[in-house]
């Protein structure tokens, strides 16, 4: 994986802070909450899966995560 460059981290940060204070903020995530995902494989639901995953390791309240793909 390439490394980031300045600007980018600093993008990141600002990002992974504005998500966590709206989670906060609007109580979108609950103890025992499971949420599903539609994976579309675009940079935003990427995104979110990977914001997401990093949160379910650091952060309470616990959740379960699905990510689904589906191809026709």
């Amino acid at each position: 994986m390439e490394e980031l460059n300045k600007a980018d981290k600093i993008k990141l940060k600002k990002t992974q802070s504005k998500f966590t204070k709206a989670i906060n903020n609007y109580g979108l995530i609950e103890e025992n909450d499971h949420i599903l995902i539609g994976l579309s494989g675009g940079k935003d639901s990427l995104a979110l899966v990977e914001l997401l995953a990093e949160r379910m390791k650091n952060y309470i309240p616990l959740f379960k995560l699905t990510a689904v793909h589906i191809t026709v």
